[in-house]
């Protein structure tokens, strides 16, 4: 559920986008896309479905407030360093992230490394380098490259990902809920992003 609400940060991006950049705004498909999946996630919100048994509002409210401030990233990062180097942008973002972090961690609960398991090591090494370090350096490339709206694009996979190995891993319920948004927000995404070849639309 919270990677279906994650998918919506094209939507965020796009939306900031049309609000921040001038080559980068809002039309009639992108409005509809964007209603799509936005009903998606609203499918959830309505019905209280977390496949977890129970419904959980403030994980809605705290993953939605995410993707608001992401969409906003992404877009304020392309309008103000379209030009700056992946690697830079990246950096500045993860020794940030963890400057703030850190001293949230310690306040929110103690810092006791015997309760540090190997496969929380194996779990946060991959974090750092896959979903962290290399993720960010592929969407500060994308977005400077290409713009927040088509850089966003493979956010539609990781609700699939997410809902498979979700339950395969852990026993979640892929609920006929779910899997309704999880189709809405992924047809909205598409909507919103999709264009024609200029060969397509030339013949038209």
């Amino acid at each position: 559920v919270t990677a279906l609400c994650v998918s919506l940060t094209p939507i965020a991006a796009m939306l900031f986008g049309h609000l921040l950049l001038d080559d980068d705004k809002l039309s009639a498909r992108k409005l509809a896309g964007a209603a799509v999946s936005l009903s998606g996630v609203a499918l959830l919100v309505i019905t209280g479905e977390t496949g977890l048994g129970e419904p959980r509002w403030e994980g809605f409210v705290i993953a939605l407030t995410g993707v608001t401030l992401n969409g906003f990233g992404i877009a304020y990062t392309r309008r103000h360093l379209s030009g700056a180097n992946s690697l830079d942008i990246t950096v500045v973002r993860l020794v940030t992230a963890a400057v703030v972090a850190f001293p949230v961690a310690l306040f929110v609960d103690r810092f006791d490394l015997s309760r540090v398991q190997p496969s929380g090591v194996a779990a946060l090494i991959y974090t750092v380098f896959f979903g962290g370090l290399f993720a960010f350096l592929l969407y500060s490339f994308l977005t400077s490259r290409f713009g927040p709206s088509k850089a966003t694009q493979m956010e539609y996979l990781i609700p699939v990902v997410a809902v498979v190995t979700g339950a395969v891993f852990l026993g979640e319920r892929a609920t006929p809920v779910i899997l309704a948004g999880m189709v809405l927000a992924i047809a909205g995404i598409v909507i919103a992003t999709w264009r024609r070849r200029a060969s397509d639309a030339a013949s038209v």
